[in-house]
């Protein structure tokens, strides 16, 4: 769609010199490279690659959809988590600093400075 698209922009520009491409142009502009992009063929192989079509559920693996390494502890287990190691954290002061936010699913929280 942004290869159409950029090309459908750029046969603009050489068709009216020194006129700027508006929010008026968009959808003009956005018609034909739409056809283009989502054609049957197009949104089949795009299907075909995420492995929903025919399915395979091998195509995505479970590394690629498990939550990041920084986390230790599923979310709902931080509040216990901080509210067990605040004791241990208020030992060490001089290496601690304390994060407010505004929000008000957050508390305030006591993070150590590596």
């Amino acid at each position: 769609m942004k290869h159409h698209y950029n090309n459908e922009c750029i046969a603009y520009m050489h068709a009216n010199p020194g006129v700027s491409i508006t929010w008026y142009e968009v959808a003009q502009l956005t018609a034909r490279p739409y056809g283009r992009a989502f054609s049957p063929d197009n949104i089949t192989s795009a299907f075909r690659k995420a492995g929903i079509y025919p399915f395979n559920q091998d195509v995505i693996t479970s590394t690629a959809t498990a939550p990041s390494s920084i986390y230790k502890h599923p979310p709902e287990m931080l509040r216990d988590d901080a509210e067990s190691t605040s004791a241990e954290n208020s030992e060490n002061k001089a290496n601690t600093s304390t994060c407010k936010t505004s929000q008000n699913f957050f508390e305030e929280r006591t993070i150590t400075k590596n």
